[in-house]
């Protein structure tokens, strides 16, 4: 393996080249010095020419040359080639770099899960630093042909329809980096990914790009629209074919036509993918309307139609009456001290169970409280 020496090195030790020199009859040489001619150096493959640094003897054989500055002003490689009477041709070899531009190189290289997965490799760790699991799927530069709410990416990406569907892509160069959009549809036949939202500036040709591998996403679905109405959108195909999946969920436009509108999911279709609204969108949603569905609660008490319980406001109201909040007086019972602090009325009107009924300053009735027996669960009733 040659040497290396740093390319225009100024420290003269470190331009050193150890070289040996031999008799004709094989014995150690000494005492050798050199003049013009004896011996010549080329850099990286240029013509010959006479030496211009210095030979000392360390020992008998061993030397080593010292290099000039002018003959390390050239990267790339350096051949010296010593031809004196009595001697054995001598000749060494050493290498010119940059190791700037090596550790640019270095610095510069494209971390990806297919070329640094080795475990606890350098790698790797830098690979998974950030978040511990991501992992960049594909970096490559964009083609030409990007819109609002589109990227191209390059020749070679995937020709799989939909695999890139809910990862991330991350703009790397250019006037657009840093702009980060989810992928919501692929089509590999035209290397176009569709996001779920507009860039702020679009992406333009060469332009570099990475996809990551997202998180687990909240939403149930998310996709381009297959067609609107008044009062529908049709999901993408991607959809759940599952009657009433989706009901009860919100459905918000984030791009392309009707963007910015949010609905709630009465019912939906699955065979069609066509999902009814609560009401009419103020402009219909067409084939380049982008959409995400969300998974939201019930207004009212109970679970239809697979959205999640969220207790009735006399339930609520119920739990707090019923907390304690000073030893074992309830919020009920301040209630009723204020109450009656400010004029107003509260009357028993049972014992078995306990009943007070809360009225205003006009005598009319509020609302009624009845205690369990240990006092510790009320009902409410509003008048």
């Amino acid at each position: 393996m040659s040497d290396v020496i740093k390319l225009n090195e100024t420290v003269a030790a470190r331009r050193r080249v150890p070289i040996v020199l031999l008799n004709t009859d094989g014995s150690p040489a000494t005492g050798i010095t050199i003049s013009a001619g004896d011996l010549k150096i080329t850099k990286n493959g240029a013509t010959e020419g006479n030496h211009g640094g210095t030979l000392t003897e360390q020992a008998a054989g061993d030397y080593y040359y010292e290099l000039s500055t002018g003959e390390v002003d050239t990267w790339g490689f350096v051949r010296g080639r010593l031809t004196k009477t009595g001697l054995q041709v001598s000749r060494f070899e050493v290498q010119i770099r940059d190791f700037v531009d090596q550790a640019i190189a270095v610095w510069d290289r494209v971390i990806s899960a297919q070329n640094h997965n080795i475990q606890n490799s350098a790698g790797r760790i830098l690979r998974t630093a950030g978040g511990g699991t991501q992992v960049t799927i594909r970096s490559s530069t964009t083609q030409a042909g990007s819109t609002a709410n589109t990227i191209k990416l390059d020749s070679g990406a995937s020709s799989v329809d939909d695999i890139y569907n809910r990862n991330l892509v991350v703009i790397t160069s250019g006037p657009a980096a840093g702009q980060t959009r989810r992928i919501v549809d692929y089509v590999g036949a035209t290397k176009v990914a569709t996001l779920d939202k507009t860039w702020v500036t679009i992406p333009g040709t060469n332009v570099g790009f990475d996809i990551i591998a997202a998180p687990v996403s909240i939403v149930s679905d998310e996709g381009v629209a297959q067609a609107g109405a008044a009062g529908t959108i049709t999901l993408a195909t991607t959809a759940s074919t599952s009657d009433d999946i989706y009901n009860s969920a919100l459905v918000t436009i984030t791009a392309g036509t009707g963007a910015g509108q949010t609905r709630q999911i009465t019912d939906y279709v699955g065979s069609t993918r066509v999902a009814s609204v609560d009401q009419n969108w103020s402009v219909n949603p067409d084939v380049t309307s982008v959409y995400a569905v969300i998974p939201a609660g019930e207004q009212t008490s109970g679970d239809t139609g697979g959205g999640v319980s969220v207790p009735s406001v006399g339930e609520i109201a119920s739990e707090i009456f019923a907390t304690i909040i000073d030893g074992d007086k309830t919020m009920a019972m301040l209630l009723k001290a204020l109450l009656s602090a400010n004029a107003g009325k509260t009357v028993r009107t049972s014992t078995s169970p306990l009943t007070y009924q809360y009225l205003d300053q006009d005598g009319n009735l509020l609302f009624t409280v009845v205690y369990s027996a240990n006092r510790e669960r009320t009902t409410v009733t509003f008048a």
